[in-house]
């Protein structure tokens, strides 16, 4: 199954509420109709009566689907602490999160300014930040930092200067 973000879902539940003021619609119509206002033809009654019993089937089925979906979230959410916490993954394995914004936020300036990963680390090196673990930095644990979503996630950059990165990284790969 495709995984989804919190912001996802809360779209999924938008979209959800809008399917469902809907069925209202179509209910209220159905009733209008039951009551002899606006008649109209059987035919027209038993297609809307139709659409009515779709929506309806299809709104309990994704109301079944959120439901499941936001058990799992909640499930994870206890488990992910940032804040240089533990982060548990599904077999109870976890490590430290590297969570200073400032130093996420200055790679990403740094590698978008030109710099190549070796430079952004020489750079780290020098201002003698340490890395999560308390070593230096080297271009592999630049570009890791540099293809980590979760800094989106936890909002320490947007998801603009994300894509712009990635897609920078692919660029000067290919040269």
């Amino acid at each position: 199954m495709a995984r989804k973000t919190i912001k996802r879902l809360e779209t999924d539940l938008k979209n959800m509420e809008f399917l469902y003021k809907q069925e209202l619609e179509e209910n209220k119509r159905l009733r209008n109709l039951l009551e002899g206002k606006n008649v109209i033809a059987q035919s027209e009654y038993d297609l809307l009566l139709k659409d009515y019993e779709h929506m309806k089937d299809m709104r309990d089925n994704y109301k079944i689907l959120y439901d499941n979906l936001r058990i799992r979230y909640d499930g994870l959410k206890d488990s992910t602490v940032i804040n240089n916490q533990t982060i548990k993954n599904s077999r109870g394995a976890g490590r430290k999160a590297f969570d200073s914004s400032d130093v996420i936020k200055r790679i990403y300036e740094l590698y978008i300014q030109g710099n190549s990963l070796k430079e952004i680390a020489n750079t780290l090196n020098g201002s003698e930040i340490k890395t999560k673990r308390g070593g230096t930095w080297s271009k592999s644990s630049v570009r890791f930092i540099l293809l980590n979503y979760k800094n989106v996630e936890n909002e320490f950059i947007d998801e603009d200067t994300y894509n712009i990165t990635v897609k920078l990284l692919n660029d000067r790969k290919k040269k």
